[in-house]
């Protein structure tokens, strides 16, 4: 894991693109989708820069995020984290220090196969979650990055965990 402070920020003209995502899928060890998409933008010439957060909205994690979006000075910025960004009483969001457009990506709570069958695709919670709330803030909603699925249980453990996988 490297510390945004051991980012070499310079850059050969390529776009630095941005993704913010929940510590907790880290700590979970369920960044599947968010590695595939990284992997995917760097194939496509971009810089991207995964970087994670406890909370968009705690005091301690908006001023570090704050300091490290300006830093970093992104293009564009693919936000993870679903819900809205606003800070109490309507204050900015930490993914607004700098001019770049703000991409909200889902990562669903719903399988594949769930969301092919719906007539509305996302569940109420996801669209709520992922597309309602982020474009209170006026982000662009840029699809679903991933469902969930239960992987083989394990044989000593007796449980299968349930983990987000790129579509």
């Amino acid at each position: 894991m490297v510390e945004p402070s051991d980012l070499d920020l310079a850059t050969d003209g390529a776009p630095i693109v941005l993704v913010v995502f929940y510590r907790a899928f880290l700590a979970a060890c369920d960044t599947d989708p968010v590695d595939r998409l990284i992997g995917e933008l760097a194939q496509r010439g971009a810089r991207p820069i995964g970087l994670f957060t406890a909370s968009l909205k705690d005091p301690e994690s908006d001023a570090w995020l704050r300091h490290w979006i300006a830093r970093i000075a992104p293009d564009v910025i693919i936000n993870a984290t679903a819900f809205s960004a606003r800070g109490d009483g309507g204050a900015g969001s930490p993914l607004d220090v700098v001019d770049a457009p703000v991409l909200q990506v889902a990562l669903a709570g719903s399988t594949r196969e769930v969301w092919a069958e719906s007539d509305r695709g996302l569940s109420p919670s996801d669209l709520a979650i992922h597309v309602v709330l982020p474009e209170l803030d006026g982000r662009i909603f840029a699809g679903v990055a991933s469902f969930k699925k239960v992987e083989a249980a394990d044989p000593e453990l007796g449980y299968a965990r349930t983990v987000s996988f790129r579509r």
